[in-house]
């Protein structure tokens, strides 16, 4: 079993309906295969292409150490979370509401479950929905720009 120490806790995020409304019930909604794409799609935009945490394959293996805000993160939640997650209780259009809610956010975007996390949510839950769901690398992407200290 490889080390995961170097993870960091973060955030929560929220089910949306199908009609694309937030919902708070932490349990509601689909969850993804394990971090593949649903149904092929991925709107990720070649975000894993600068890398992903240690032990990732390919390109996705490089350091994370240049992402940002605003070079990475906010797109990625653009493409994923804010479809659902613009405005009320949950807007990840912001970086200070993704701060708030990082550890659940972590532990329901990572690809395998996490040691830190309790297992709510569980891995690959968010995003739910029926939208496009992000790669393993993407996932692994986003946790280690988490993990590094959310940069803006």
């Amino acid at each position: 079993m490889r080390n995961l120490g170097w993870w960091v806790p973060l955030a929560l995020l929220v089910a949306c309906s199908d009609d694309g409304s937030s919902s708070d019930s932490e349990g509601a909604g689909g969850t993804s295969s394990g971090g593949t794409s649903s149904g092929g799609a991925s709107s990720g935009g070649g975000m894993a292409a600068a890398g992903a945490p240690a032990g990732a394959s390919g390109a996705a293996g490089a350091s994370m150490a240049g992402d940002t805000w605003s070079t990475f993160a906010q797109t990625w939640f653009s493409s994923f979370c804010t479809e659902c997650h613009a405005g009320g209780t949950r807007n990840y259009t912001t970086i200070d509401e993704v701060r708030r809610d990082a550890a659940k956010i972590r532990c329901g975007v990572a690809p395998t479950r996490l040691p830190e996390c309790s297992g709510f949510p569980p891995p690959g839950q968010f995003p739910v929905g029926t939208g496009a769901k992000p790669t393993a690398e993407e996932r692994n992407r986003l946790i280690a720009w988490i993990d590094s200290g959310l940069a803006e």
